[in-house]
Formats: C-alpha cells, sequence, structure tokens
C-alpha cells in the first residue's frame, strides 16, 4: 500500500502573537499564517520539529566563571 507523506519546511522568524512565520528569500518576503499550516495536519497522526540557530557562546567559560569555580573549591 502506497503511503502519502506531507511536509512543510521554512526558516523564518516565528511571531507567535500573530501565529506566522515571515520568511525572506532572494526575491520576496513571504508570510505564512501557522494556523493554516497546523490546521491541514490537524486530527492526523503528526512528528513536530522546530529549532533554532543561535550564538552559543554563552555557555563558554570565561575568565570570571573559573575564578568563582576556584573560589568554591
Amino acid at each position: 500500500m502506497a503511503q502519502y507523506d506531507s511536509k512543510f519546511g521554512v526558516t523564518g522568524v516565528l511571531e507567535l502573537d500573530m501565529m506566522r512565520i515571515t520568511e525572506e528569500t532572494k526575491k520576496a518576503l513571504k508570510v505564512y499564517d501557522l494556523r493554516k499550516v497546523l490546521g491541514k495536519y490537524d486530527g492526523n497522526l503528526v512528528k513536530f520539529s522546530i529549532s533554532i540557530e543561535s550564538d552559543d557562546s554563552e555557555f563558554l567559560v570565561d575568565q570570571e566563571d573559573d575564578e568563582q569555580e576556584d573560589d568554591q573549591e
């Protein structure tokens, strides 16, 4: 039996209060209605994934952190 597979992918800015995702491409600015996107999958078994690209420097140990750890020992 054939299996139907439907996917939606976009990279953009999530505005949860407006329920939209804004994607900027080389040719245009596209705004997706998140309610409509999710509505297509309503009532179905889904796999949901979300991620962000961010600076991980907040996890780096700096000089001040090293000194505080030395003081605690």
